[in-house]
């Protein structure tokens, strides 16, 4: 199984502890995906500062394949100034640097490379929605998060992004299930849809069936990449079971892909980061913490 993590990477910086953290939506997906024993790559544009260089050699160690990526000269890695507290995060700010590696563009020789993998994971985050629209047609499974704002599920966002997508992920926490159906007709959406909601159980729409997740349950140490990590397990399982673009979703494949994400997003919120990988900041330098 081919699984690619296509579009943005970040440091995670915990500014209220002086710790940092690699991870960006498609690095988390792709490291989940070679946790779960998949053929794991990540596609974006890398930093060439120290970070960048971090942010390699983790995805190295991980197992995950870097070696399309592209490394725009004297570029600077974005980082996303948060305080967590009680195992929430808390953005403030955001750090690009002064010359950020920014995102990625779809070159033809780029498109079909991901026209080899089974899925794509991306998202609203990769910034690059004209970009996705590229990946229309290509036989493997394109997966889209849209994450939980509002400008991205404007008409024309979604226009823009939704011909490409087969399985569309929002965050939807505090919304009752009968406002999560009613959002995503008001949306237009036609194709599989997943519906996080925090705590609370997940829904997954497709072929005109709903299928309930399993509630969150116990306490998390750190939510940060819990939906990456979900809708990656998710994924994985269903293509696992035989589930491919254009297929119709049975019950049990459902079911089984739902039980999995949820153990499998528990287990990832209880580490730190997106997948692990500390670094402490001294004098503003990332220094890897071995404990």
């Amino acid at each position: 199984m081919k699984i690619l993590g296509l579009g943005d990477n970040v440091f995670d910086v915990y500014e209220n502890m002086d710790l940092a953290y690699p991870g960006g939506n498609a690095v988390n997906v792709a490291v989940n995906a070679a946790r779960l024993a998949a053929d794991a790559a990540y596609l974006g544009n890398v930093g060439t500062d120290d970070k960048g260089e971090i942010m390699m050699g983790v995805l190295a160690r991980e197992g995950v394949d870097t070696a399309r990526c592209p490394r725009p000269e004297s570029s600077t890695t974005k980082c996303c100034i948060e305080d967590v507290i009680d195992g929430e995060r808390h953005w403030k700010r955001n750090d690009l640097g002064e010359n950020w590696a920014g995102p990625l563009e779809l070159t033809p020789e780029l498109v079909a490379y991901a026209a080899t993998f089974d899925a794509i994971l991306t998202s609203c985050n990769a910034k690059m929605p004209e970009e996705v629209a590229k990946l229309a047609g290509v036989p493997g499974i394109v997966v889209f998060d849209f994450g939980e704002k509002d400008k991205y599920r404007t008409p024309e966002y979604l226009a823009q992004v939704l011909p490409a997508v087969d399985v569309a992920q929002f965050s939807m926490s505090g919304m009752s299930r009968e406002e999560v159906l009613a959002e995503i007709d008001r949306m237009g959406i036609t194709c599989t849809v997943l519906a996080t909601r925090g705590a609370a159980s997940p829904l997954l729409c497709a072929d005109g069936t709903v299928y309930e997740g399993l509630r969150s349950e116990g306490t998390a140490s750190d939510t940060m990449g819990a939906g990456d990590a979900f809708i990656t397990a998710l994924v994985c399982d269903l293509i696992a079971a035989g589930w491919r673009k254009g297929s119709a979703l049975e019950p049990s494949m459902a079911e089984h892909a739902l039980a999995a994400a949820a153990k499998h997003a528990q287990e990832a919120c209880a580490q730190a980061g997106g997948f692990g990988h500390a670094y402490l900041i001294v004098d503003g330098v990332f220094q890897e913490r071995n404990d």
